[in-house]
C-alpha cells in the first residue's frame, strides 16, 4: 500500500482538453490518454494505441515489477498507430482524433496473461488483445514514445490485485506431517495430566493413616 501511495505522486504526461501536460498518476481515469516516453514506468494499465515506429507499431517492455523477468518484451499498438503515423511524439492536434474513441473491455482481474476488449475509433472497430496491453509497473525500454488509453486505474490495475494476500500453499507431505506432530503433541498431554489425575484421585480415596503423639 506505501507503494501505492508513492506512486500516486508520480507524473506522466496526459491529454488534458486540448493541451499536454504534466499530471499526477492519482488523477488519471479511465479514458486518459497518456504519453509515456523511453524508460518511463506505466502509471496504469494501458491500451496502446501508437509508438514512435509508426510503421509497425512495435514498442519493448521490462516487467520485472511484474513477473521478475528482465528480459525485454515486446508490445503491439493497435491498428490505430497508422491513424498517427509520426515518428515525434505525437502532439495535441496529433491526438485529436481520440476524443471519439470508445472502448469496451473486461472486469479488472489479476491474470497478467489474460485480456481482452474492443476499441473504437471514427466508427472502426480493433480487436484489442495481451498483446496490445501494457500493465502497470512495467518499464518503457528502447522506444522513443508510446501513446495509450487507461483501461484500468489504482486497485484495480494488474500490479495491486496481484499485491493481495494470497493463501499459501502446502504440499501433502507437509499436511500429513503436521497431523503427526498435533497427534504427538495430543499423545505427551494425555501422558503427562492421565497419570497426574489418577495418582491425585487415588491419594484422596487413602483412608488416613492416624497419628499418635508421643
Amino acid at each position: 500500500i506505501n507503494a501505492e501511495y508513492m506512486g500516486n505522486f508520480r507524473t506522466v504526461t496526459a491529454l488534458v482538453e486540448d493541451r499536454l501536460e504534466q499530471v499526477h498518476w492519482q488523477d488519471l481515469r479511465v479514458g486518459s490518454v497518456v504519453v509515456l516516453y523511453n524508460k518511463e514506468q506505466v502509471p496504469a494499465d494501458l491500451i496502446l494505441l501508437a509508438t514512435s515506429d509508426s510503421s509497425s507499431g512495435l514498442c519493448y517492455i521490462e516487467t520485472s515489477n511484474l513477473d521478475g523477468e528482465s528480459s525485454l518484451k515486446t508490445k503491439e499498438a493497435l491498428g490505430t498507430h497508422r491513424m498517427l503515423a509520426c515518428a515525434t511524439p505525437p502532439s495535441p492536434a496529433a491526438c485529436e482524433y481520440l476524443r471519439g474513441v470508445t472502448v469496451q473491455c473486461d472486469q479488472p482481474d489479476d491474470d497478467l496473461h489474460r485480456f481482452g476488449a474492443m476499441v473504437t475509433v471514427e466508427n472502426t472497430q480493433f480487436v484489442c488483445q495481451l498483446k496490445h496491453s501494457l500493465w502497470r509497473g512495467c518499464t518503457l525500454m528502447n522506444t522513443g514514445w508510446a501513446l495509450g488509453v487507461v483501461v484500468y486505474t489504482g486497485m484495480e490495475s494488474k500490479l495491486m490485485l496481484n499485491m493481495t494476500v494470497r493463501k499459501i500453499k502446502s504440499s501433502s507431505l507437509r499436511k500429513l506431517t503436521n497431523r503427526y506432530l498435533i497427534g504427538m503433541v495430543f499423545l505427551i498431554l494425555v501422558t503427562c495430566i492421565l497419570p497426574g489425575v489418577l495418582s491425585a484421585l487415588w491419594i484422596t480415596s487413602q483412608s488416613p493413616v492416624p497419628c499418635t503423639l508421643r
